[in-house]
């Protein structure tokens, strides 16, 4: 397409696209062809991913290299396209695309984007892949002036970053992009969540045991250290073994953690009762507060 502002503008030596002051003209050029011939247009705008980031630690001599070939790769890739190429500032770059609307920009943006992560960027024989984070609006559905609708394809830009880079957003998506995004932020914060709550259940019954129970060991076959904190004698996975014998004899204490202890009561407090059990090791004297105490059997004298 032959327009008369871009007919003699200068060229940005390094991307060999046009200066960003053909910009504003050109749109407005455009538009003024839409009050005629009801040809809408659309506009592109991007820059490349962590691009800062390269440039602060390769230096501006490199960061020029990957400015020639990602530009060069722009090129390649809408040598096809009706389009007018802009280097806006820096590694920011804005096409126009005279007689298309945002739904076509933004097909044609996403083939652009597989293209150029493709096509490999090499420095001191290393590669590096190249992205791009862009926004796509069109004249006259989403602004009706030139520099309104400069703002909204930013707007769209923006939402590209937030929302995790190398992708382009139209304007009139932007909304349904903060609701997904938002969405799955919410599905990982309740899944950390629900996570959280079960493992302190878990915990917290382990705990709630271990509070309630103090063993001690004074036989000689017995082991020298007593089992250390958290220390579960059988794997919850594991069905429980087998109850012991009912000796009438034996005292019996059911916990609310559903174990049972059976042996004879040696000391009752208020707050306490002492058991002595016999042990797999000798014996073994194991104090149980009363508030870990279910039901509690004495044997008959």
């Amino acid at each position: 397409m032959t327009m008369r502002v871009i007919k003699d503008a200068k060229i940005d030596q390094l991307t060999h696209c046009y200066i960003k002051e053909h910009l504003i003209p050109t749109l407005r050029e455009l538009k003024d062809d839409y009050d005629l011939t009801k040809r809408p247009f659309s506009i592109l705008i991007f820059d490349i991913d962590h691009f800062k980031s390269f440039n602060d630690k390769h230096g501006h001599i490199h960061g020029d290299e990957v400015l020639k070939y990602f530009s060069s790769s722009l090129h390649l890739n809408l040598v096809d396209e009706d389009n007018i190429p802009f280097r806006f500032g820096g590694d920011e770059f804005i096409v126009v695309f005279p007689g298309k609307g945002a739904v076509y920009c933004h097909e044609l943006a996403k083939t652009v984007q597989r293209n150029i992560r493709s096509r490999m960027f090499l420095l001191k024989g290393k590669q590096y892949q190249m992205s791009f984070s862009g926004g796509v609006t069109t004249y006259p559905d989403d602004a009706k002036t030139a520099e309104t609708l400069l703002d909204k394809a930013d707007q769209a830009l923006y939402c590209s970053k937030k929302n995790g880079r190398a992708r382009t957003t139209r304007y009139n998506q932007i909304f349904f992009e903060r609701v997904k995004y938002f969405f799955m932020l919410g599905l990982m914060a309740g899944a950390v969540v629900l996570g959280a709550y079960f493992y302190r259940q878990d915990l917290g019954a382990v705990l709630k045991y271990l509070r309630g129970t103090r063993i001690t060991f004074h036989s000689g076959n017995a082991p020298q250290n007593p089992p250390p904190l958290g220390y579960v004698p059988r794997p919850i996975s594991e069905p429980p073994p087998p109850p012991l014998p009912r000796d009438p004899a034996m005292d019996e204490i059911t916990l609310r953690s559903g174990d049972i202890l059976m042996g004879h009561i040696l000391v009752e407090t208020g707050d306490e009762i002492i058991i002595n059990m016999k042990l797999g090791h000798g014996e073994g004297k194991i104090s149980v507060k009363r508030s870990e105490i279910l039901k509690l059997r004495k044997a008959q004298a």
